[in-house]
């Protein structure tokens, strides 16, 4: 968690007055007596080194040779070096705290007074706080102690601090990034033996220094090789291998020891042996016709290790083992016959070590034909065969012409080996091969059963593949006939239908032209009397004449037109 800021100078005066204060505090948990005594404050770890941008943390512990229960002290640091992130009270010893621990980046220090009940605490790593610091400048820096007091659980708070111990650091640049195009990933092994290391170099970086050898953290020394930005090394041996990298940037004298980076480390992991020969051993668990058995397989392999087994059937399928610790592999069911097996062992470079085993099955027994149709009449009898086989096991029964399965019928002995087969069947004349294979609840396979020949004939005609019998032909015959004659009957009757329909339609179409031609005639008629009614009182004019002709032929051609067509209708 962390603590608000907090400036502070402590004086010695005042000092002693928060220690007392301190001690009031917790004087009511303890009871007891005490000799001369010690307590020491120390930090974890004491010496270190730490890259500038890097944050880090540090413990405040106690160690001693007596109960004590409380604890005060002031803990000071180069703040232009170093500040103070957050302070982390988890698994402290103390649970009681007078003072809580604050802290002033602007000051650099630290201050705290914590407690603990009776019984107190005794022995020599005693975790009080963590500090979250962030290196922020590079050199070489102390933390020191002021004024502490360490209380004994006594009842009468004597002071048992004897000492404290400073740390030292070093706070250092960053050395650049190393990359390396022919070994990337540092977890993981190559077979190249040539490593090729590279990085960028800022324009203020005056000399470099490396090395590479089998040792983690090492440092090269600060005496410079140049200024280059790549390296590579030729036919390395076996092993793992560390490049380790530091700069010197312009801030110093050249012949000093100032301006001097942190460290960079890189690791290379070479392995160009394949794993060790190994044997294949074949376990089929006292069975011959065990269709899986069991390849065991013990591949060691002394620099990176096995990363996975490849195993490769005859059919080109091929299964992973990526678990290397599992050295056995169960095959999957195998047909009789003599298997090659190709097992293969790939370390974690890449290298392979590659065996070979024949893994023979034997078939189980296989099933007998007992009874079987030596001709067979398609189409007028039932397909009938029957034999034996080991109990419950699955029979397949095979019926082969021209070297081709035609048919394909699956059943299961019964529990005394004995099989029974019939089916009524549509086959095409000729000479057909009955045979049978086994199969058991293992999924173990027999050979097939000698072939019986069967003569096929057909009683009926064949439409291309369409297989039609005599018996089916009449049935088929009939079934035509009768739908012929429905399809006859129902089409007479909706004739029938249709006409007496049209004869009423057409009935009613007469009925309403003579009405229409009636209304037609009339105004026809009622015009030309108008006429004639004009013509009484005086002569009609050429115009007046010619209408009157005109409407009477017309009326004529309607009656003449109308009187066609109703009888064209019924001539229909």
């Amino acid at each position: 968690m962390k603590y608000k800021l907090k400036p502070k100078i402590y004086k010695r005066s005042w000092f002693y007055v928060s220690l007392v204060f301190c001690f009031v505090s917790v004087l009511c948990l303890l009871p007891s007596a005490a000799d001369a005594h010690s307590a020491f404050l120390y930090l974890n770890p004491l010496k270190e080194s730490f890259d500038v941008g890097e944050e880090f943390s540090i413990s405040i512990k106690i160690g001693t040779n007596f109960s004590i229960n409380t604890v005060k002290t002031i803990l000071y640091f180069p703040q232009d070096k170093l500040s103070i992130i957050e302070i982390s009270k988890q698994g402290s010893i103390f649970s009681l705290w007078a003072e809580e621990p604050e802290f002033s980046n602007e000051f650099g220090e630290l201050s705290f007074c914590g407690g603990i009940p009776h019984p107190g605490f005794i022995g020599d790593e005693g975790q009080i706080i963590s500090i979250k610091f962030l290196a922020e400048d590079r050199g070489s820096i102390e933390l020191d102690w002021g004024e502490s007091a360490i209380l004994a659980n006594d009842g009468m708070g004597t002071n048992i601090f004897t000492h404290a111990k400073e740390g030292k650091y070093s706070l250092e640049m960053l050395a650049p990034i190393i990359l390396s195009s022919t070994h990337p990933d540092q977890e993981k092994w190559y077979k190249d033996k040539n490593p090729e290391f590279r990085w960028s170099l800022a324009p203020d970086i005056t000399a470099i220094s490396y090395v590479l050898n089998k040792k983690a953290d090492f440092k090269p020394d600060k005496i410079s090789q140049g200024r280059m930005n790549s390296k590579i090394y030729q036919g390395l041996d076996d092993g793992v291998w560390y490049f380790h990298l530091r700069t010197k940037d312009s801030s110093g004298p050249p012949a000093s020891e100032a301006g001097w980076s942190s460290t960079r480390h890189f690791r290379v992991s070479i392995d160009t042996i394949p794993p060790n020969p190994f044997e294949i051993v074949v376990n089929n668990e006292g069975d011959p016709t065990n269709p899986r058995p069991i390849l065991y397989f013990d591949v060691d392999d002394e620099i990176s290790g096995i990363e996975y087994y490849a195993i490769e059937f005859e059919t080109k399928d091929k299964v992973i083992l990526a678990n290397p610790g599992i050295n056995q592999y169960q095959l999957p069911v195998q047909t009789p016959g003599t298997h090659s097996i190709i097992v293969q062992a790939v370390d974690k470079a890449g290298n392979v070590r590659t065996n070979i085993t024949g893994v023979a099955i034997r078939p189980i027994e296989k099933p007998k034909i007992v009874i079987w149709p030596r001709t067979y009449v398609a189409g007028e009898e039932k397909f009938y065969t029957e034999g034996t086989a080991l109990p419950k096991n699955e029979i397949m029964i095979f019926l082969e012409k021209d070297d081709n399965i035609e048919r394909l019928w699956d059943i299961r002995a019964d529990d005394k080996g004995e099989w029974v087969f019939s089916t009524i069947e549509l086959l095409e004349t000729g000479i057909y091969y009955l045979f049978a294979k086994a199969k058991d609840e293992r999924g173990a396979m027999s050979e097939f059963s000698p072939k019986q020949e069967v003569e096929v004939t057909f009683s009926g005609i064949a439409l291309g593949s369409l297989l039609i019998t005599f018996k089916n032909l009449t049935s088929f015959l009939a079934i035509l006939l009768l739908l012929l004659v429905v399809l006859a009957i129902y089409f007479v009757k909706k004739n029938l239908s249709t006409k007496k329909t049209l004869n009423r339609e057409t009935k009613e179409a007469e009925e309403s032209l003579h009405r229409g031609f009636n209304e037609l005639r009339r105004d026809i008629e009622r015009e030309i009397e108008g006429l004639e009614i004009v013509k009484s009182k005086r002569e009609l004019g050429e115009k007046e004449k010619e209408i009157i002709k005109n409407l009477r032929e017309d009326l004529k051609e309607v009656e003449k037109y109308i009187g066609k067509e109703i009888k064209d209708i019924y001539s229909i």
